[in-house]
């Protein structure tokens, strides 16, 4: 048990440079557009309401249903699909960033970042509650939050529980922004062409993925009732 524990928690450090790769990919490319989350997007569509100009509105909505899209999908997926979500966010990340390369010649970036839109929270549930933590693979202010106080309770009473906590959420910080990192100089050299080296680190995950799934590559069952408790009281929306 506790090597599969650990097996998962690479998976998740490897998929979490996938969403950095993501994250970086969109703000650099696509106007500061953060494509893994919507608390951005949300202000700038209430921010729009109040301004005399309305024509990216519609595309924010649109982004932000795209998005919601996402999440709803996962659920369908995870109810009616018997194919692992974990194996089907590869999948569907891979076509995700084959479509932005079609849609880059769109000027309108909240069109080009469509199947990011709806592709990212479609990994963040998928990846959510491994190794028992509730921690997100595509945006990193929680895993900041959870690191810095497991490390400070660690530091001040010395359990060995809080340590452990700190480095998983510190280790997924640090291959989120090994994501950020290739993202960041593949634009350098290719621009928005740039996207194709995105499956890089997703054949990296997809080699974790089916390492961790040696045995067992299908899911039938849902998380147990104990997984399920500590995902919803870590997880910080």
């Amino acid at each position: 048990m506790e090597k599969n524990v650990k097996k998962e928690a690479w998976l998740h450090f490897c998929v979490s440079s996938i969403g950095g790769f993501m994250g970086a990919y969109a703000i650099i490319n696509h106007c500061d557009l953060l494509a893994s989350s919507q608390t951005s997007n949300m202000i700038h569509i209430v921010h729009n309401l109040f301004e005399p100009e309305h024509s990216l509105l519609i595309y924010m909505v649109l982004a932000a249903l795209v998005y919601a899209c996402g999440n709803v999908t996962y659920v369908l997926l995870h109810k009616f699909i018997k194919l692992d979500t974990k194996i089907i966010s590869l999948g569907l990340t891979s076509v995700a960033f084959i479509l932005v390369s079609v849609l880059n010649f769109v000027e309108n970036s909240y069109l080009a970042m469509l199947p990011l839109f709806f592709a990212a929270p479609i990994q963040w549930n998928a990846y959510a509650g491994d190794a028992g933590y509730g921690s997100s693979t595509i945006f990193s202010t929680n895993n900041i939050r959870q690191t810095v106080t497991s490390l400070a309770s660690y530091l001040i009473d010395g359990d060995i529980k809080m340590k452990r906590k700190a480095q998983f959420f510190g280790m997924t910080l640090l291959f989120f922004h090994i994501g950020v990192a290739l993202a960041s100089v593949a634009e350098i050299f290719w621009a928005r062409e740039s996207i194709w080296l995105g499956f890089l680190p997703l054949a990296v995950s997809a080699v974790c993925c089916m390492w961790y799934k040696e045995v067992k590559v299908f899911s039938f069952g849902k998380k147990s009732e104990a997984l399920e408790s500590i995902v919803e009281e870590q997880v910080n929306i």
